[in-house]
Protein backbone atom coordinates (compact mmCIF):
# COMPACT_ATOMS: atom_id res chain seq x y z
CA UNK A 1 0.00 0.00 0.00
CA UNK A 2 1.30 3.48 -0.76
CA UNK A 3 2.19 5.57 2.27
CA UNK A 4 0.13 8.78 2.64
CA UNK A 5 1.73 11.18 5.12
CA UNK A 6 -1.18 13.54 5.67
CA UNK A 7 -3.98 11.06 6.43
CA UNK A 8 -6.31 11.85 9.32
CA UNK A 9 -6.61 9.69 12.40
CA UNK A 10 -10.24 8.86 11.68
CA UNK A 11 -10.82 5.12 12.19
CA UNK A 12 -13.86 2.91 12.10
CA UNK A 13 -13.76 -0.37 14.02
CA UNK A 14 -15.92 -3.06 12.43
CA UNK A 15 -15.73 -6.74 13.46
CA UNK A 16 -12.18 -6.34 14.71
CA UNK A 17 -10.94 -4.74 11.48
CA UNK A 18 -9.66 -1.20 11.38
CA UNK A 19 -10.27 1.05 8.39
CA UNK A 20 -8.46 4.30 7.76
CA UNK A 21 -11.28 5.89 5.79
CA UNK A 22 -9.53 9.08 4.71
CA UNK A 23 -6.32 7.23 3.88
CA UNK A 24 -8.20 4.72 1.70
CA UNK A 25 -10.06 7.48 -0.15
CA UNK A 26 -6.92 9.45 -0.99
CA UNK A 27 -4.84 6.44 -1.99
CA UNK A 28 -7.53 5.01 -4.35
CA UNK A 29 -6.89 1.54 -2.92
CA UNK A 30 -9.09 -1.22 -4.44
CA UNK A 31 -11.78 -2.47 -2.05
CA UNK A 32 -10.12 -5.89 -1.75
CA UNK A 33 -7.01 -4.26 -0.27
CA UNK A 34 -8.80 -1.84 2.03
CA UNK A 35 -8.90 -4.21 4.96
CA UNK A 36 -6.02 -3.66 7.38
CA UNK A 37 -6.01 -6.37 10.04
CA UNK A 38 -4.40 -5.46 13.36
CA UNK A 39 -3.84 -7.49 16.51
CA UNK A 40 -5.06 -4.75 18.84
CA UNK A 41 -6.68 -1.33 18.67
CA UNK A 42 -4.45 1.62 19.57
CA UNK A 43 -5.98 4.86 20.82
CA UNK A 44 -4.11 8.19 20.66
CA UNK A 45 -4.77 11.36 22.55
CA UNK A 46 -4.75 14.62 20.59
CA UNK A 47 -1.22 15.45 21.79
CA UNK A 48 0.09 11.98 20.90
CA UNK A 49 -1.50 12.09 17.45
CA UNK A 50 0.12 15.48 16.76
CA UNK A 51 3.51 14.28 18.03
CA UNK A 52 3.31 11.15 15.85
CA UNK A 53 2.53 13.21 12.75
CA UNK A 54 -0.83 11.53 12.23
CA UNK A 55 -2.64 14.81 11.71
CA UNK A 56 -2.16 17.37 8.96
CA UNK A 57 -0.18 20.46 10.14
CA UNK A 58 -3.17 22.72 9.50
CA UNK A 59 -5.38 20.44 11.56
CA UNK A 60 -2.68 20.25 14.23
CA UNK A 61 -2.65 24.04 14.53
CA UNK A 62 -6.41 24.07 15.02
CA UNK A 63 -6.22 21.35 17.68
CA UNK A 64 -3.40 23.14 19.50
CA UNK A 65 -5.31 26.44 19.36
CA UNK A 66 -8.47 24.85 20.78
CA UNK A 67 -6.47 23.18 23.56
CA UNK A 68 -4.77 26.47 24.45
CA UNK A 69 -8.07 28.32 24.61
CA UNK A 70 -9.63 25.69 26.87
CA UNK A 71 -13.36 25.07 27.19
CA UNK A 72 -15.69 27.52 25.52
CA UNK A 73 -17.76 29.98 27.55
CA UNK A 74 -20.87 27.93 26.88
CA UNK A 75 -19.25 24.76 28.21
CA UNK A 76 -17.92 26.65 31.23
CA UNK A 77 -21.39 27.98 32.02
CA UNK A 78 -22.86 24.50 31.64
CA UNK A 79 -20.24 22.98 33.93
CA UNK A 80 -20.73 25.73 36.53
CA UNK A 81 -24.51 25.24 36.41
CA UNK A 82 -24.19 21.49 36.94
CA UNK A 83 -21.72 21.98 39.80
CA UNK A 84 -24.04 24.52 41.45
CA UNK A 85 -27.03 22.19 41.12
CA UNK A 86 -25.07 19.29 42.60
CA UNK A 87 -23.88 21.42 45.52
CA UNK A 88 -27.41 22.70 46.12
CA UNK A 89 -28.81 19.18 46.14
CA UNK A 90 -26.08 18.11 48.57
CA UNK A 91 -26.89 20.98 50.94
CA UNK A 92 -30.59 20.19 50.68
CA UNK A 93 -30.00 16.56 51.62
CA UNK A 94 -27.83 17.49 54.59
CA UNK A 95 -30.41 19.82 56.14
CA UNK A 96 -32.11 18.25 59.15
CA UNK A 97 -35.61 19.60 59.67
CA UNK A 98 -37.82 18.94 62.71
CA UNK A 99 -40.19 16.01 62.22
CA UNK A 100 -43.51 17.72 62.96
CA UNK A 101 -46.37 15.57 64.24
CA UNK A 102 -49.55 15.84 62.10
CA UNK A 103 -51.50 16.85 65.23
CA UNK A 104 -48.93 19.17 66.78
CA UNK A 105 -50.24 21.55 69.46
CA UNK A 106 -48.93 24.50 71.43
CA UNK A 107 -48.73 22.57 74.73
CA UNK A 108 -46.56 19.56 75.62
CA UNK A 109 -46.53 16.92 72.91
CA UNK A 110 -47.90 14.11 75.05
CA UNK A 111 -48.91 13.11 78.57
CA UNK A 112 -48.36 10.49 81.25
CA UNK A 113 -48.53 9.59 84.94
CA UNK A 114 -46.25 8.23 87.66
CA UNK A 115 -46.29 5.98 90.76
CA UNK A 116 -44.66 6.77 94.13
CA UNK A 117 -42.98 4.46 96.67
CA UNK A 118 -43.40 4.58 100.44
CA UNK A 119 -40.80 7.34 100.66
CA UNK A 120 -42.62 9.60 98.18
CA UNK A 121 -40.13 9.01 95.35
CA UNK A 122 -41.10 8.08 91.83
CA UNK A 123 -40.69 4.34 91.30
CA UNK A 124 -42.41 4.01 87.92
CA UNK A 125 -43.91 6.15 85.15
CA UNK A 126 -45.78 5.80 81.88
CA UNK A 127 -45.74 8.23 78.95
CA UNK A 128 -47.23 8.75 75.53
CA UNK A 129 -45.24 11.14 73.37
CA UNK A 130 -47.17 12.51 70.39
CA UNK A 131 -43.97 12.89 68.40
CA UNK A 132 -42.60 11.42 65.22
CA UNK A 133 -39.93 8.87 66.20
CA UNK A 134 -36.59 10.14 64.95
CA UNK A 135 -33.15 8.51 64.85
CA UNK A 136 -30.09 9.77 66.65
CA UNK A 137 -28.09 12.12 64.42
CA UNK A 138 -24.42 12.95 64.74
CA UNK A 139 -23.44 16.50 65.64
CA UNK A 140 -22.49 18.60 62.61
CA UNK A 141 -19.06 20.21 62.42
CA UNK A 142 -18.57 23.32 60.26
CA UNK A 143 -15.76 25.79 59.68
CA UNK A 144 -16.17 29.55 59.40
CA UNK A 145 -14.53 30.43 56.05
CA UNK A 146 -13.65 33.93 57.24
CA UNK A 147 -12.07 33.12 60.62
CA UNK A 148 -11.18 29.46 60.10
CA UNK A 149 -12.85 28.65 63.44
CA UNK A 150 -14.40 25.18 63.71
CA UNK A 151 -17.47 24.51 65.83
CA UNK A 152 -20.16 21.85 66.17
CA UNK A 153 -23.92 22.01 66.53
CA UNK A 154 -26.82 19.61 67.07
CA UNK A 155 -29.02 18.99 63.99
CA UNK A 156 -32.39 20.75 64.19
CA UNK A 157 -34.45 17.56 64.11
CA UNK A 158 -32.60 15.98 67.04
CA UNK A 159 -32.66 19.22 69.03
CA UNK A 160 -36.41 19.68 68.50
CA UNK A 161 -37.10 16.07 69.52
CA UNK A 162 -35.00 16.34 72.70
CA UNK A 163 -36.68 19.58 73.76
CA UNK A 164 -40.20 18.21 73.20
CA UNK A 165 -39.54 14.99 75.12
CA UNK A 166 -38.15 17.02 78.04
CA UNK A 167 -41.25 19.27 78.02
CA UNK A 168 -43.57 16.29 78.39
CA UNK A 169 -41.52 14.73 81.21
CA UNK A 170 -41.31 18.02 83.10
CA UNK A 171 -45.05 18.56 82.64
CA UNK A 172 -45.88 15.11 84.08
CA UNK A 173 -43.31 15.10 86.91
CA UNK A 174 -44.18 18.64 87.98
CA UNK A 175 -40.73 19.51 89.31
CA UNK A 176 -39.98 16.12 90.93
CA UNK A 177 -36.56 14.53 90.63
CA UNK A 178 -35.83 11.93 87.94
CA UNK A 179 -36.24 8.26 88.82
CA UNK A 180 -33.21 7.12 90.81
CA UNK A 181 -31.27 3.88 90.57
CA UNK A 182 -31.23 1.08 87.98
CA UNK A 183 -34.35 0.96 85.80
CA UNK A 184 -36.15 -1.24 83.30
CA UNK A 185 -37.39 0.55 80.18
CA UNK A 186 -40.06 -0.50 77.69
CA UNK A 187 -40.37 1.54 74.47
CA UNK A 188 -42.86 1.22 71.64
CA UNK A 189 -42.18 3.28 68.52
CA UNK A 190 -45.31 3.72 66.43
CA UNK A 191 -44.46 4.61 62.84
CA UNK A 192 -47.14 6.17 60.66
CA UNK A 193 -48.42 3.97 57.86
CA UNK A 194 -47.33 5.46 54.50
CA UNK A 195 -50.26 7.28 52.89
CA UNK A 196 -49.16 6.06 49.47
CA UNK A 197 -49.93 2.44 50.38
CA UNK A 198 -53.15 0.85 49.08
CA UNK A 199 -56.02 0.26 51.48
CA UNK A 200 -55.39 -3.46 51.91
CA UNK A 201 -51.74 -2.88 52.81
CA UNK A 202 -52.55 -0.06 55.24
CA UNK A 203 -55.09 -2.27 57.01
CA UNK A 204 -52.59 -5.12 57.26
CA UNK A 205 -50.03 -2.76 58.80
CA UNK A 206 -52.53 -1.51 61.41
CA UNK A 207 -53.40 -5.12 62.29
CA UNK A 208 -49.73 -5.87 62.86
CA UNK A 209 -49.42 -8.24 59.91
CA UNK A 210 -46.86 -5.91 58.33
CA UNK A 211 -44.14 -4.33 60.46
CA UNK A 212 -41.77 -1.41 59.67
CA UNK A 213 -38.55 -3.02 58.50
CA UNK A 214 -37.24 0.11 56.79
CA UNK A 215 -35.15 2.90 58.28
CA UNK A 216 -34.84 4.45 60.80
CA UNK A 217 -33.40 1.40 62.52
CA UNK A 218 -34.30 0.51 66.10
CA UNK A 219 -30.87 1.21 67.57
CA UNK A 220 -30.83 4.86 66.49
CA UNK A 221 -34.43 5.40 67.61
CA UNK A 222 -33.51 4.17 71.08
CA UNK A 223 -30.39 6.35 71.23
CA UNK A 224 -32.35 9.51 70.44
CA UNK A 225 -34.96 8.74 73.11
CA UNK A 226 -32.47 7.73 75.81
CA UNK A 227 -30.43 10.89 75.28
CA UNK A 228 -33.61 12.95 75.66
CA UNK A 229 -34.36 11.16 78.98
CA UNK A 230 -31.00 12.11 80.55
CA UNK A 231 -31.44 14.20 83.71
CA UNK A 232 -35.19 14.42 83.00
CA UNK A 233 -36.76 11.00 83.34
CA UNK A 234 -33.67 9.24 84.69
CA UNK A 235 -30.37 10.50 86.04
CA UNK A 236 -28.40 8.96 83.19
CA UNK A 237 -29.10 6.41 80.47
CA UNK A 238 -26.32 4.27 81.98
CA UNK A 239 -28.88 3.34 84.69
CA UNK A 240 -30.99 1.49 82.11
CA UNK A 241 -30.03 -2.14 82.82
CA UNK A 242 -33.03 -3.79 81.15
CA UNK A 243 -34.91 -2.60 78.09
CA UNK A 244 -37.42 -3.81 75.56
CA UNK A 245 -38.05 -1.94 72.32
CA UNK A 246 -40.77 -2.54 69.73
CA UNK A 247 -41.42 -0.89 66.37
CA UNK A 248 -44.92 -1.11 64.89
CA UNK A 249 -47.24 0.73 62.48
CA UNK A 250 -50.13 2.97 63.52
CA UNK A 251 -52.54 5.56 62.17
CA UNK A 252 -50.56 8.35 63.86
CA UNK A 253 -46.88 8.38 64.91
CA UNK A 254 -46.13 8.27 68.63
CA UNK A 255 -43.84 6.79 71.27
CA UNK A 256 -45.12 4.89 74.33
CA UNK A 257 -42.80 4.40 77.31
CA UNK A 258 -42.93 2.53 80.61
CA UNK A 259 -40.07 2.88 83.11
CA UNK A 260 -39.73 1.00 86.42
CA UNK A 261 -37.10 0.79 89.09
CA UNK A 262 -35.62 -2.71 89.20
CA UNK A 263 -35.17 -2.67 92.99
CA UNK A 264 -31.44 -3.24 92.63
CA UNK A 265 -28.46 -1.12 93.68
CA UNK A 266 -25.98 0.79 91.55
CA UNK A 267 -22.19 0.48 91.74
CA UNK A 268 -21.89 3.43 94.15
CA UNK A 269 -23.71 1.62 96.95
CA UNK A 270 -22.23 0.54 100.29
CA UNK A 271 -22.21 -2.68 102.29
CA UNK A 272 -25.00 -1.64 104.64
CA UNK A 273 -27.35 -1.00 101.73
CA UNK A 274 -26.51 -4.41 100.26
CA UNK A 275 -27.24 -6.15 103.58
CA UNK A 276 -30.53 -4.25 103.93
CA UNK A 277 -31.63 -5.26 100.44
CA UNK A 278 -30.66 -8.88 101.15
CA UNK A 279 -32.78 -8.82 104.33
CA UNK A 280 -35.80 -7.35 102.54
CA UNK A 281 -35.66 -10.00 99.83
CA UNK A 282 -35.38 -12.78 102.37
CA UNK A 283 -38.45 -11.49 104.26
CA UNK A 284 -40.46 -11.20 101.04
CA UNK A 285 -39.68 -14.81 100.14
CA UNK A 286 -40.78 -16.02 103.60
CA UNK A 287 -44.05 -14.12 103.41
Amino acid sequence: MPLIEDFLSVFLTVSGHVFASEWIRKANIPWSNQEIIVTRQIRFSAAEAIAAGLIDPAVADLVKGAAAKGPSKKKKRGAAKKAGAAEGAKRKRSVSRPAVHPKASVGPAGDGHFFLDENGKIRAAEFQFDLVPVPKERPRVVTNPQTGETFGFTPARTKYFTVEVARVVEHVFGGRRPIEGPVRLEMTFVMQVPKSWPKWKRLAAIEGLIVPTSRPDMDNLEKALLDAFNEKLIDDDAFVVKRLATKIYGEEPMIMVRVDRTGQLDINTNRDAVEELRRIRAESQIS
